[in-house]
């Protein structure tokens, strides 16, 4: 099984993931009480899993735009090598995805705001009233047009500060729904919007850049253990990051500490902040036992295992936290 095929894996892991915690913590589709408009199954489902494609897509943009960027040294005349630039087409291949389950999103969102068909939303009457109600499906536009410029300038770039751009604009973009959701609607607001952005913002520079360094292991092993300490330093920001805006997000939403085990939302918060704990006790032993065996070709084959088991765990935190996302505060 290739690299690639691993992650579509963990991606697979990801969707699972999220259909169980939104049965679990109370996020899932229920029919509306009757005499309230209801889109159905379709679009209550359809809502959090174009979420999670959408989120996913972004993650691995991050990941393939920031390894063209800062994996390969550029030639004696700053240009992107061969593999940069490959590296570019893959992220454009992905954005242009990504643009479509955008446009999806949006249509899913309007549909759920609306409580009509998915059909009926498409009509001029209802586009005109529903077509920009609600942060989700204003936000959905703004990423659709973002990630169609990401799509039509990536393969165009031709040196590392393109590149640079490139990645910083993915992570911009990614980050755009923590502005609505849970976030739009706090008390604090501003606290909890800057609180969700670097949220999302950390968790997409680790988990992109590690997937797209997972698969860049298996076809370049020079210098790997240079690159595997700079990512490293990178990954603990992150993680620092993550820990920090978890528990201040959580802080914002649950009143008092015993919502985390009286209350779906709770339960699901603790369920992420144990895969947390999880991701640190595999990239601990990592950073500082395996990383310093890299150049030995048996150090590289238990790296990239471990590193694909934390990839699969990772995975399985995204779609508890898109769950997160759908499942109402109390």
């Amino acid at each position: 099984m290739s690299a690639t095929q691993k992650l579509r894996f963990c991606s697979a892991a990801a969707l699972v993931s999220l259909a169980i915690a939104l049965v679990v913590g109370g996020g899932a589709w229920r029919p509306a009480p009757i005499g309230l408009a209801d889109a159905g199954p379709i679009v209550g489902w359809g809502v959090p899993m174009l979420a999670l494609l959408s989120t996913g897509l972004g993650t691995f943009t991050v990941g393939w735009t920031g390894a063209a960027a800062w994996l390969q040294r550029p030639t004696k005349s700053g240009a992107l090598t061969s593999v940069a630039s490959a590296d570019l087409r893959i992220a454009s291949r992905l954005a242009a995805t990504w643009m479509v389950v955008a446009i999806a999103g949006w249509w899913f969102s309007v549909a759920d705001i609306a409580g009509f068909s998915l059909a009926q939303v498409l009509q001029p009457s209802v586009l005109a009233v529903y077509g920009l109600a609600g942060s989700a499906s204003q936000l959905y536009l703004l990423v659709a047009l973002l990630t169609m410029i990401i799509w039509l300038t990536a393969t165009k770039a031709s040196d590392r500060g393109a590149a640079v751009a490139l990645a910083v604009l993915a992570l911009a973009t990614v980050s755009l729904p923590a502005f609505g959701g849970h976030s739009h609607a706090a008390g604090n607001r501003a606290v909890a919007v800057l609180s969700a952005v670097t949220h999302a913002a950390a968790a997409a520079a680790w988990v992109g850049g590690l997937a797209a360094f997972y698969v860049w292991l298996a076809r370049d092993v020079t210098r790997v253990r240079d690159k595997a300490e700079a990512f490293g330093r990178l990954a603990l920001v992150c993680v620092i990051a993550l820990a920090a805006t978890g528990v201040l997000n959580a802080s914002v939403h649950l009143a008092q500490p015993t919502m985390l085990f009286t209350t779906g939302y709770g339960r699901l918060v603790v369920v992420k902040a144990l895969l947390m704990i999880v991701l640190v006790g595999i990239a601990a032993p990592i950073r500082s036992r395996i990383v310093p065996r890299l150049a030995a070709a048996a150090g590289r084959g238990l790296f990239a295992k471990m590193v694909l088991g934390e990839l699969f765990v990772m995975s399985v935190a995204l779609g508890v936290g898109i769950a997160l996302s759908q499942t109402p505060s109390p």
